[in-house]
């Protein structure tokens, strides 16, 4: 069976059309890859990720360059041709010349789909065949050989969607005693230690499940942001990113700086806030500035502030801290302070990377663990199979590699 795939400059659109082809039970004994050009890459890495799967066909790129009257000619070699990644006219053309099925990948918000497979779920993608517009359905797709993975959020998020296709995905940690689902940790249908459930806190507001409705305040604004110690630690860069000019604090990242360093190889749930939020804290300003004052806490971050807004044509203050508000009002400093929670679309690779700094994480398909997560980084997490069948962190670890080279 030989199976087209329409080239693209953009190597996640032509290797998340071909995912889909074989997660809808395409099993090809040739995938040829149609260009414009010659492309500027190898396509071992998708024979990797398709061995994974169980797949081995023979993949090659056949260059048709502007004359389109080879394109129908080619097209009509091949017993299904996926137009998602391809030019308008490369589609029209395989739609009305293929002899065999032309198939294109739906989802309604598209910019969305310039990720790794799995980071939009399975089941929100309509693969739609044409000429008769029927829907073919996509369905989990067994991997054949255990190992391990580093993954990042993005790749945390692909793992846990594709997981879903098994099944009702579930997780236990810390003090867990048995497996829940994230639905029953959000809604608090299961009793967790104080500390483990402080921690939890942070990681549900750090990956957006819980949010503030002063954030908007935050994207809206055409000041200078700076921010308190507790913006880095509770939120992160989810917030963070929504400025559109910041200044840091050198008393926030000295504050940060001295709890941080004092971890071991498992941190505290204290120091892996300090941690996340040092982490976030470089990510975002690079090295910190330098020092205005010699106090420390909120006094410090005020006096701080006063001396930037000397410099500074407006500046505000945010703040999850109501008396460090009233305080930095008082002295004239405009403030956001984030207070008014409500529930919002998170997102579940950044629950798992902010969960894993603290404690290990065991994942469940119903009632059979196919994963263990362990921290690697406060960016990656390291995440071992436990069953051959279930080895979709090295999948998407490959894709990965693959799509960002």
């Amino acid at each position: 069976m030989r199976l087209g795939i329409l080239g693209s400059d953009k190597l996640v659109t032509t290797t998340n059309a071909l995912m889909y082809e074989v997660f809808a039970g395409v099993v090809p004994d040739e995938v040829v890859i149609f260009t414009e050009d010659p492309p500027k890459t190898t396509f071992d890495k998708l024979s990797e990720a398709l061995l994974l799967l169980g797949v081995k066909p023979k993949i090659r790129y056949v260059a048709l360059g502007e004359d389109f009257s080879k394109w129908g000619e080619a097209f009509s070699q091949v017993d299904i041709v996926d137009v998602t990644p391809g030019r308008k006219i490369t589609a029209l053309i395989a739609a009305s010349t293929t002899k065999g099925k032309v198939r294109y990948a739906y989802l309604k918000e598209e910019v969305r789909g310039y990720r790794v497979l799995g980071y939009v779920p399975l089941q929100q993608i309509r693969l739609i065949e044409l000429p008769a517009f029927k829907q073919v359905a996509m369905s989990a797709k067994h991997t054949v050989s255990v190992g391990e993975a580093t993954l990042d959020r993005e790749g945390l998020t692909a793992m846990y969607n594709l997981y879903t296709l098994l099944g009702e995905v579930s997780f236990s940690f810390g003090s867990l005693p048995i497996p829940v689902t994230l639905e029953e940790l959000l809604q608090k249908k299961v009793t967790l230690t104080q500390e483990d459930q402080q921690y939890f806190n942070t990681c549900i507001k750090r990956a957006g499940y819980i949010q503030y409705e002063e954030e908007k305040e935050i994207a809206q604004t055409q000041d200078t942001l700076t921010f308190d110690t507790n913006v880095y630690i509770e939120l992160g860069e989810r917030v963070l990113r929504k400025a559109r000019k910041t200044h840091p604090l050198r008393g926030v990242y000295d504050e940060l700086d001295r709890v941080s360093l004092g971890y071991n190889k498992r941190p505290t749930p204290n120091e892996a806030k300090f941690l996340l939020g040092m982490a976030d804290y470089t990510l975002i300003h690079g090295a910190p500035p330098p020092s205005y004052t010699k106090r420390s806490g909120d006094v410090g971050i005020i006096e701080e502030a006063m001396e930037l807004k000397k410099h500074l044509e407006a500046l505000t203050l945010v703040t999850l801290d109501q008396a460090l508000a009233q305080r930095a009002k008082a002295r004239g400093i405009r403030t956001i302070h984030l207070h008014t929670l409500r529930k919002a679309q998170g997102d579940v690779g950044e629950l798992l990377r902010t969960l894993a700094q603290y404690t290990d994480i065991q994942i469940y398909i119903g009632s059979e663990q196919v994963a263990s997560v362990k921290r690697e980084d406060t960016n990656t997490l390291r995440v071992a199979a436990l069953e051959p069948q279930h080895n979709y962190a090295r999948l998407v670890q490959i894709l990965q590699k693959f799509i960002r080279q």
